[in-house]
């Protein structure tokens, strides 16, 4: 019996980096998946490895910074599972070092939808449906540079916002 065993997890960033392994370990811990990113084929593949070992997966292509993908993704876990026990808040980019003198507008705009905002769009569609039943796991992944501003302008408020956030939303 896993850890995960009857739990329904959302993964968003699920086809590469640590959205994937995410994936794999909470697939090995019995979860039922929930697999949100851009790259279908990615999720596709991902899916179609973890329900050969006997998980059950559904693959919701999506893009963090959409909100009408977002709630898609919600009402697509309810409609399938009946529930989400677990968020897991990890699709991100990378800002490359950008300094505030050199960061225009619309790479603001990226940064912060991707990083931030989707934080909070997600989390407050799934709270949707485990505040009503008292239980849920919220994981917000963030980064060093959110505490100690060692990358660019953007990323750097971005992710300082997502621990902000994260400690807030604890604390309700």
């Amino acid at each position: 019996m896993g850890r995960l065993d009857n739990k329904v997890a959302i993964i968003t960033g699920a086809s590469s980096g640590i959205g994937y392994t995410t994936a794999e370990l909470f697939a090995k811990e019995g979860a039922t998946l929930v697999l949100f990113a851009r790259r279908v084929d990615r999720l596709n593949e991902l899916k179609a490895k973890l329900e050969a070992e006997g998980s059950k997966v559904l693959v919701v292509p999506g893009d963090v910074t959409k909100k009408e993908d977002i709630v898609n993704c919600v009402d697509q876990a309810i409609k399938n599972f009946g529930k989400i026990d677990v968020l897991i808040n990890n699709a991100g980019i990378v800002d490359y070092h950008v300094p505030i003198t050199r960061c225009s507008d619309e790479w603001w705009d990226t940064i912060i939808a991707t990083d931030m905002t989707s934080v909070f769009l997600f989390t407050r569609e799934v709270l949707k449906y485990m505040e009503p039943v008292g239980y849920g796991s919220i994981v917000n992944l963030s980064s060093s540079a959110g505490y100690y501003g060692n990358c660019g302008f953007p990323y750097t408020a971005a992710k300082s916002a997502v621990i902000g956030m994260t400690k807030n939303i604890a604390l309700q």
